[in-house]
C-alpha cells in the first residue's frame, strides 16, 4: 500500500516538474516578445520627448527675445 502511494507521489512530482518547465519556457518567450516589442516604443517616446523639450526651449527663448 505504501509503495503505491510513493509511486503516485513520484508521478505527481514528475508531473509538477514538467508543468513548471513548460511554465518557465512560456514565461521566457513572453518576456522576450515583450522586450522586443516595447523597446522600439520606448525609443520613439524618448525621442519625441527630447524633440518636444527642444521645441519648448526654442519657443521660450524666442518669447524672451521678443
Amino acid at each position: 500500500m505504501q509503495v503505491a502511494s510513493q509511486a503516485k507521489a513520484w508521478q505527481l512530482a514528475k508531473l509538477t516538474l514538467k508543468h513548471w518547465q513548460v511554465y518557465q519556457a512560456k514565461t521566457s518567450s513572453l518576456l522576450k516578445w515583450y522586450h522586443n516589442c516595447s523597446s522600439p516604443v520606448h525609443d520613439t517616446v524618448n525621442a519625441l520627448g527630447g524633440n518636444l523639450h527642444g521645441l519648448l526651449d526654442g519657443i521660450e527663448a524666442k518669447g524672451l527675445a521678443a
